[in-house]
This record gives C-alpha cells, structure tokens and sequence, in this order.
C-alpha cells in the first residue's frame, strides 16, 4: 500500500455519481453535507462533494450488444466506448511548469467493436470464422 489517501474527494467524485450498475453512489439528491459529517469541507464554489474509496470507483467505458449485418451476414458483436486512458501533452506555459513540456494529461477516449467469443469454441473460434472476421475488418 502506497502512501496518501485511499479514496477521492472534491471535484473530481462529481464524475462518479454511479456505479457499474447505475446505482447512485453519490450525495442523495437534496441533501446537503453538514460540515461535520466529515473532517474537513470539500467543496468548491459552494457546492460540497462526496468522498469515494478509490476501490469503488466505477469504470470509465460502457458496453453494447450489436449485431452487426455486412451484407446479409450477421455477426453477434459488443460495442465498447469510454474514456480508455490518457495522453500527455505539454502546456507550452511556463507558469504552470519550468518548461511547459510534458506537463499535462487530458482523457483518451476510444471505442472499439469485436465479435463475441461463442462458448462452445476454444479461444478465438475456428480457422474459418477467422478468415472471415479477417476479411471483414479490412473492409472496415
């Protein structure tokens, strides 16, 4: 275990108000935190935020089930979109950092689409469906 907190607080949990399975898991709505409900305010223009253990933070991607029709054929496939990671950049401004490069991040978001893997094969699928997800994602 690292050193620091182990959860989030502030303006960052206003981006995880649910979880995984769409529960709120933030303030209830109209109600205030009192100040002593927890050691120090946590707010920022007037509004107070939650504490969240950094063990509950909910995924930042959701997922779909598309069939997917390529000229009559039809694949069973699973749509995936999020925030999937993040990319440094430099700010180029030398008062945030001694030089501005390198100096920020910012989200990554991404999607991607893959064919569902059938229970009954062993890995991926047979040889034949391969060749043919092969041919597919070319044409994409």
């Amino acid at each position: 275990m690292g050193s620091g907190p182990t959860y989030l607080s502030g303006w960052i949990t206003a981006f995880c108000a649910w979880n995984e399975d769409g529960q709120w898991i933030g303030n209830k709505p109209g109600k205030e935190l009192s100040e002593n409900e927890y050691a120090m305010e946590l707010s920022l223009d007037g509004t107070r935020y939650h504490w969240l253990d950094s063990s509950k933070i909910p995924a930042g991607y959701a997922s779909v089930d598309v069939k997917l029709d390529d000229n009559g054929e039809i694949f069973n496939t699973i749509m995936v979109s999020g925030l999937v990671g993040m990319r440094v950049f430099s700010s180029n401004d030398n008062k945030l950092s001694e030089n501005g490069s390198r100096d920020a991040v910012k989200p990554l978001p991404g999607w991607w689409i893959f064919t569902k893997r059938d229970g009954h094969l062993h890995g991926r699928g047979n040889e034949e469906e391969q060749k043919t997800m092969e041919g597919l994602r070319v044409r994409l």
